[in-house]
């Protein structure tokens, strides 16, 4: 019900949940440009321009209100940039930044998902993939496909924009960028 109403967030204005917490392993962490780290809980909301973080041998689960599956593994930290979705045409936009970690997407009606790293930006369509976010961006894709394209402003500019983008499309196919 407050999904549907909106929700009052401090130093915010009304902001829309875009997802929910399904499943927390130890513990889970949240904050909002404008507050400190807070504990998730399992059924708390997210929402956009939200920072979600891990500790060491944690896990956390979100599903979007589209039915994409955002799990983090251990140690882990992203940040839900944007996230717009009309469930009355099944579509809309979403980007999340990965800070560093382990994470796995399984994409629901968004088609349009934009995924940025240090490293890499990568565009999913109908997806079941693994990414791991160290000194590089790691991409393992299990089912569907993935573009990536190396990120040229960041370290090794020459190689990354000799390289262009990849196009992963091969069940346990992997790319680093």
């Amino acid at each position: 019900m407050a999904a549907a109403l909106g929700v009052i967030l401090p130093g915010a204005a009304w902001a829309q949940a875009v997802g929910t917490v399904n499943l927390i392993k130890t513990a889970a962490y949240e904050r909002l440009e404008t507050t400190d780290w807070e504990e998730l809980l399992v059924q708390d909301n997210v929402f956009s321009n939200q920072r979600v973080r891990t500790p060491a041998d944690a896990a956390l689960h979100v599903v979007f209100a589209d039915g994409t599956d955002f799990r983090l593994g251990s140690d882990s930290e992203a940040v839900i940039d944007s996230y717009v979705y009309d469930p009355a045409t099944g579509t809309g936009k979403a980007v999340t930044t990965l800070g560093k970690g382990v994470f796995r997407f399984i994409s629901g009606q968004v088609k349009d998902h934009t995924i940025v790293t240090p490293t890499a930006t990568l565009g999913i369509r109908g997806t079941d993939f693994y990414v791991l976010v160290a000194d590089l961006t790691g991409v393992l894709v299990k089912t569907g496909s993935v573009q990536m394209r190396p990120e040229c402003n960041r370290r090794d500019l020459g190689s990354a924009r000799n390289r262009g983008s990849s196009f992963l499309n091969q069940p346990f196919l992997i790319e680093q960028g």
